[in-house]
C-alpha cells in the first residue's frame, strides 16, 4: 500500500527489488526514484511522518519475524523501534506529532491494537479481545482518535476511540462485505 507525503510531493512504497522488496520513493509527476533501504534487507509498509521528514515500516527477518523500523525520508538514520511486543504485518502508523507507533500485535490468535514510543520503551495494549481481529488502526489528523478495523466472526467492522483505547464504539458493520484500512 503505498503512501503520499504529507507535501503531495512524493509516494513511498514498497518494491520487489532483488531477493527481497525494498523501500522506494518516487515522485507524483513519476520522476526520481530512489531505493531507500538495502539491497537484501527485505522491508514493507512504508508510512509517513506528518512532517515528511521520516518514514516507519517494517524490516522483515527470515521466517517472517518483523521489526519495526524508522529513518530518514532520504533513507539515512535506519534504527529499530525498540519495544513493540510481536508486531503483525498489517501497516503502522505515526502519530501527528511524530512521537508514537500505532500498530497490530499478534499475540498466539489475538490481534490487538498497541502503541510505542518512536524512541523505545513499553508497549501498550489499547484493544484487549480474544478472537477478534483487532487492527489497520490510523491516528486522526488532531492526534485525538484511532479509527480501525474489527473483524469478528466474519462481521468487519470500522470502529472508533480515543488514543488511549478508551470510548470505542462501532461506526458500521458489514456482515458480508469487507471493511478495511480506515484511514
Amino acid at each position: 500500500m503505498p503512501d503520499l507525503s504529507p507535501d503531495g510531493g512524493t509516494i513511498a512504497f514498497t518494491i520487489q527489488h532483488g531477493p527481497g522488496s525494498r523501500i522506494a520513493t518516487i515522485g507524483v509527476d513519476g520522476s526520481g526514484l530512489r531505493l531507500l533501504t538495502p539491497e537484501g534487507i527485505s522491508a514493507v509498509w512504508p508510512r509517513w511522518s506528518s512532517d515528511g521528514r521520516r518514514l516507519l515500516f517494517f524490516r522483515v527477518r527470515p521466517h517472517g519475524n518483523l521489526i519495526l523500523m524508522v529513518m530518514d525520508a532520504d533513507g539515512t538514520g535506519a534504527r529499530p523501534v525498540p519495544g513493540p511486543r510481536t508486531p503483525d504485518g498489517q501497516p503502522p502508523d505515526l502519530s501527528p506529532d511524530g512521537s508514537t507507533v500505532l500498530y497490530t500485535s499478534r499475540l498466539r490468535i489475538q490481534y490487538d491494537l498497541a502503541t510505542v514510543p518512536v524512541a523505545g520503551g513499553r508497549s501498550h495494549r489499547l484493544t484487549d479481545s480474544v478472537l477478534v481481529f483487532e487492527g489497520s488502526g490510523t491516528w486522526s489528523p488532531d492526534g485525538t482518535r484511532i479509527a480501525y478495523e474489527r473483524l469478528v466472526s466474519g462481521r468487519h467492522e470500522i470502529w472508533l476511540m480515543n488514543v488511549d483505547g478508551t470510548g470505542a464504539r462501532r461506526l458500521i458493520a458489514l456482515p458480508s462485505a469487507s471493511a478495511m484500512g480506515p484511514e
